[in-house]
C-alpha cells in the first residue's frame, strides 16, 4: 500500500516492517469488498453470528459458542490493538479506531482484514506531523494516552464488544470478563518498556 504524504500511513509502513501485526490498511474510495465495522457490529446480527461461528469451526475446529466468541474477540482484537500500540508506543501518535472508522474486508466469506477509512491521527505537539489536516493534536503524554483508550475502549468497546465478552457463569449465565483493565496494563507495560528503550 502506498503511503502518498499521510503522516500516519508512513509510520504504519515503517512498523508493518517489524512485523504482519503492525499493519493496518485502508480502505480506499470506490474499492470493492470492504464492510463497515459499525454496520456489521451494529446492524447485521445474524450475518455477525454466521461469521463468528464459521471463524470458530474454521480456525479451533468448535462449535461451543463461548469457545468461538473467544477465539474471534481475540482475531479482531489483534488486528486493531497491534497496530494501534504500534503507533503509540513506537512513533507516540494514536491511529482514529473508534468503531465508524473501521472496516473488514471480505474473503470467501470470511474477514481477512480490518482497515481504516480515513488516517486520521492524535498527535503531540513536538510531532513533525502535528500540522497535518488529519491530526488531531493532544496536549501531552496523558491526553494521548487517554485518546488512545477512548478510540479504543469507549468508542468501539461499548459499541458492540460487551455482549461477546462475557464467560461461562453459574446456570450457563456470562459474567463479564475485564477486557479494558487487561488492555491497559499492556499499554502501560508498553510505554515503560518504550521510556526504558530510550534512556
Amino acid at each position: 500500500m502506498a503511503s502518498g504524504a499521510n503522516p500516519l500511513l508512513e509510520s504504519m509502513a515503517a512498523a508493518e516492517r517489524l512485523g504482519g501485526y503492525f499493519a493496518m490498511p485502508m480502505r480506499q474510495p470506490g474499492e470493492d469488498g470492504w464492510t463497515d465495522a459499525a454496520d456489521l457490529f451494529l446492524g447485521y446480527a445474524r450475518r455477525l453470528e454466521g461469521l463468528v461461528t464459521a471463524y470458530g469451526e474454521r480456525a479451533w475446529a468448535s462449535s461451543n459458542r463461548h469457545v468461538v466468541n473467544s477465539a474471534f474477540l481475540v482475531a479482531y482484537l489483534s488486528r486493531v490493538v497491534f497496530p494501534a500500540v504500534g503507533q503509540y508506543v513506537l512513533y507516540r501518535r494514536a491511529p482514529d479506531i473508534s468503531l465508524p472508522n473501521l472496516a473488514f474486508h471480505w474473503n470467501r466469506g470470511g474477514i481477512d482484514a480490518t482497515g481504516l477509512d480515513t488516517p486520521a491521527f492524535a498527535a503531540l505537539p513536538d510531532d513533525p506531523a502535528a500540522g497535518h489536516p488529519d491530526a488531531l493534536v493532544v496536549a501531552d503524554e496523558a491526553a494521548l494516552y487517554a485518546q488512545l483508550k477512548r478510540w479504543l475502549f469507549e468508542e468501539t468497546w461499548t459499541s458492540w464488544l460487551h455482549p461477546y465478552a462475557g464467560r461461562p457463569g453459574p446456570a450457563g449465565g456470562f459474567r463479564k470478563t475485564p477486557w479494558p483493565p487487561l488492555f491497559r496494563k499492556s499499554l502501560i507495560g508498553c510505554t515503560q518498556r518504550r521510556t526504558t528503550r530510550r534512556r
